[in-house]
This record gives C-alpha cells, structure tokens and sequence, in this order.
C-alpha cells in the first residue's frame, strides 16, 4: 500500500469529519434559533450522518488490526449512516419543493420515491460483504477492513433512484422558477435562494455520480460532499421569497 496515498485520503477524510461536525453543531443552534424545523432536523440528521460515516472510514485507516468480526459490525453501523445521510439529504430536496408550491402530485411523487430508495437500500445493505484485504509492507502486513460495497447491481438500482430523485428536485424547482413573476424582475432574494437550492440539487447530483460510480478519487468525492454540507447547512428559509 502506498503510504503517502493513505496519508492523502486519510488528511480529507479528517477534514471532511470536522467540517460536516461544525455544520452539524451550526444546525443544532438553528433549530433552537427558529429556523424551519422540518428542514433542519433533516440537515442535523445529514451531518451528524457524514461525521459518522467518515470518522468509521478514519478508523479503517488508522486501525490496522481489526478481527473480521469487528470489521463486520463496524461496517454495518457505517452504511446505516451512509443510510441516514443519503435519506436525510433525499427528503431535504424533496421538502424544498413544498417550501414554495405545494402540490398533491409533489406529495405523493415524493412518498414513492423516498419508500423505494428506503428498499433498495435495505437490498444493497444487506448484499455488502465486509472483509480484511491484507497488504503487505516491508517484513510487516496491514490488515484494513473493507466494508464491502462492490456489488454493482444493487448499487446501480440505488443510484438510479438517487438520480430519479435529484432530477425530479431540479424540474420542478426550475418549473417553480420561471413560473414566479420574481424571477422576472432583477436579482432579488427568491431568485438568489432558488439558484442556490439548484446548486445543492446539481451538487447532491455530483455526489451522488461519485458514490455510485465507485470512483477511486476520495479527495475529489470529499470536496463535493464538504461543499454540498455547507450548501444544505446555510440557512436560506429565513431569506426565501415565498411562492404563491
């Protein structure tokens, strides 16, 4: 295993950790500001879920000595994060929707498609098989946990809902857009908070093509999820222009 590789994926992973940590601390004290309450419930949920995630992923890396039944628990309790994380975030851009036009269609479009993601994740958590690749070094071996998400069909069915979900989020808000007579006018505050929840859809998106492409690039994969944390974090609902 190349050592400055680990050190490199091992630096954004701790980065990663810490800014979705802050962000969660930030939505903590939203709640009790007064902010939509929904909403950040679910961006608490989304990155206390990306802290989880990623401090289990720096365990991995600097723990070289796990047992396979240890590599097996932590590997679970990982992607029931990795679970929360993604669902939370889903919801997130699903009740972005109904902050400005509320439709029955939208309500009912959202139901299915949350209910469907929540069971190909259940078929994907459940064909994950956690194993020890065993690397040799020098006169020395480093025994890393693998959590075993390599299963590409089930991946693919989870990605295609990810992506049914994040183009649906963006067509609809791009409806909500140009039906609005304030998108009309110069830029003004419902203009400049609907570009900005575009920008989350269109990173969630990104993300999303990362996750599912098993892309081997963690520091690029990182960036986009700090990005999309802050994007979700930032508080807009106190700023928004309400649709009628």
């Amino acid at each position: 295993m190349d050592s400055y590789k680990v050190l490199y994926d091992t630096f954004f992973i701790g980065f990663v950790s810490m800014i979705s940590l802050h962000n969660f601390i930030k939505s903590f004290f939203l709640y009790h500001a007064g902010s939509d309450k929904y909403l950040t419930v679910l961006k608490i949920i989304f990155n206390v879920n990306i802290t989880i995630y990623f401090m289990i992923e720096f365990f991995f890396y600097v723990r070289n000595d796990l047992t396979l039944d240890e590599c097996k628990t932590i590997s679970y309790v990982q992607m029931i994060a990795n679970f929360f994380m993604n669902q939370s975030l889903a919801t997130f851009g699903l009740m972005l929707i109904r902050q400005y036009e509320y439709k029955r269609f939208d309500a009912w479009a959202s139901i299915v498609l949350l209910v469907l993601r929540v069971i190909f994740n259940v078929i994907y958590l459940f064909s994950i098989n956690p194993h020890i690749n065993i690397f040799p070094v020098s006169n020395d071996q480093f025994n890393i946990c693998n959590n075993g998400t390599e299963h590409k069909e089930n991946l693919m069915l989870l990605g295609f809902i990810d992506t049914l979900i994040d183009a649906y989020v963006m067509i609809r808000l791009i409806q909500i857009l140009r039906k609005s007579p304030d998108s009309k006018d110069s830029i003004n505050m419902f203009t400049l908070v609907m570009y900005w929840n575009l920008t989350t859809v269109l990173a969630a998106f990104c993300y999303h093509n990362f996750e599912h492409s098993q892309s081997n690039s963690l520091p690029i994969k990182c960036i986009v999820l700090i990005a999309l944390s802050y994007l979700v974090t930032i508080d807009t609902e106190n700023k928004r222009g309400y649709y009628q």
